[in-house]
């Protein structure tokens, strides 16, 4: 079983509006909401692709009842912490044009006792598993060095453990060096003193990451594109993809696949093309936010791998 872990679970709200102005009275023309936050999208893609899944977490008041009741019907375990504060929703605005607005709340303040609460709760529930998918943001009060715990706990009992992330946690986190990292690069531009825009950024900072342990660094660009690097390998994923509609979740369904493709026994190099297909085909809907077999198949055609020179 894979546990996915996400400390700052949310309830997205996407908005659906002709055109967005500000400073004004805006009337929805349609509105949907569904569980979020990185490692519950992850688990749901997951479970659509046929893995026992347990969702692990913090969660609070009726945001938390629902996104706990969302993901029970959809058929994914869960092991959540409640804690006394409200969990978080996120605004997703959409307007005519496709252009999308997101308007991300903090998050609940979590008391050291439900941290406490947590990490006995996190111990027990990863032990019948093999593998720890941790992401996201972590709400005021939780402690900057909580993903470097979490890994060295999964650690100690032998599991692979994945992490996406950005900022102080992420930072703290590949300190525990898990064994699958993609920084969360859609906020920032440079990530541990690299520029991830730049071909020689993206190999310094891939290359930073593998000295500290880490087995395989991801790290995305260009909307859809990726550079994969492990000890032994190193390559470009281009995507050619007329239609990316969900950006939101994009990286989610990206590492959902790898991880996919890795229990499927493909090598690196197919793997990374199997979660490339995967992105796209879970970003061409903001509601959808999974994909199939066959849907993964037929965009195979349109992932191109690329060399890096070694030098």
């Amino acid at each position: 079983m894979i546990a996915t872990v996400t400390l700052n679970p949310a309830m997205d709200k996407i908005i659906y509006l002709s055109d967005l102005k500000q400073g004004s009275v805006n009337r929805a023309a349609g509105l949907t909401a569904m569980p979020g936050g990185k490692g519950i999208n992850v688990a749901l893609m997951l479970n659509r692709l046929g893995h026992e899944v347990m969702t692990l977490g913090l969660l609070g008041g009726f945001m938390g009842e629902f996104i706990e009741t969302s993901l029970v019907r959809e058929g994914v375990f869960i092991g959540f912490q409640h804690v006394a504060n409200q969990s978080r929703s996120n605004f997703i605005v959409v307007d005519d044009n496709g252009e999308i607005t997101q308007v991300l709340e903090p998050g609940p303040i979590v008391s050291e006792r439900e941290i406490d609460r947590f990490l006995a709760l996190y111990d027990r529930t990863i032990s019948n598993c093999d593998m720890v998918v941790i992401g996201g943001t972590i709400p005021p009060g939780c402690p900057p060095d909580i993903y470097k715990e979490l890994i060295e706990r999964a650690k100690k009992k032998g599991l692979s453990t994945a992490l996406t992330a950005y900022g102080e946690p992420f930072e703290r986190g590949i300190e525990a060096a898990p064994d699958i990292v993609r920084p969360d690069t859609r906020f920032v531009k440079i990530v541990l003193g690299q520029d991830k825009d730049t071909a020689f950024g993206r190999r310094n900072l891939s290359e930073k990451l593998l000295g500290m342990g880490i087995k395989t660094v991801i790290i995305a660009h260009n909307r859809l594109d990726h550079q994969v690097q492990s000890a032994d390998d190193i390559f470009e994923l281009k995507v050619s993809s007329d239609v990316v509609v969900n950006t939101v979740t994009a990286g989610d369904a990206f590492l959902a696949g790898f991880i996919d493709g890795t229990r499927r026994d493909l090598g690196l190099r197919e793997a990374s093309k199997w979660a490339a297909a995967m992105e796209m085909a879970a970003s061409g809907d903001l509601e959808k936010r999974w994909a199939n077999e066959t849907d993964i198949e037929l965009r195979l055609g349109h992932v191109d791998q690329e060399e890096i020179d070694e030098g």
